[in-house]
């Protein structure tokens, strides 16, 4: 089973920003989201704000498609 939170390393591998861009990004989230800093986002979370196709981005990070994550 795979993780459900996003972490900074992740936006950065996605976007391919600088660290401290996506540190702002993952701010910028978290405060959409009405979230404290300590907060951890999901996944999903992230690419309702970011308006990002989740199953792309999940394909990026663990490098397989959401359908066979549970199979």
């Amino acid at each position: 089973m795979n993780r459900i939170c996003i972490h900074t390393a992740d936006v950065i591998a996605l976007t391919g920003q600088s660290e401290s861009t996506a540190r702002r990004l993952v701010r910028r989230v978290r405060k959409e989201l009405g979230k404290h800093r300590l907060d951890p986002i999901t996944i999903r979370e992230f690419c309702s704000v970011t308006r990002m196709n989740e199953e792309e981005v999940r394909e990026a990070i663990f490098g397989i498609p959401k359908q066979l994550e549970y199979a």
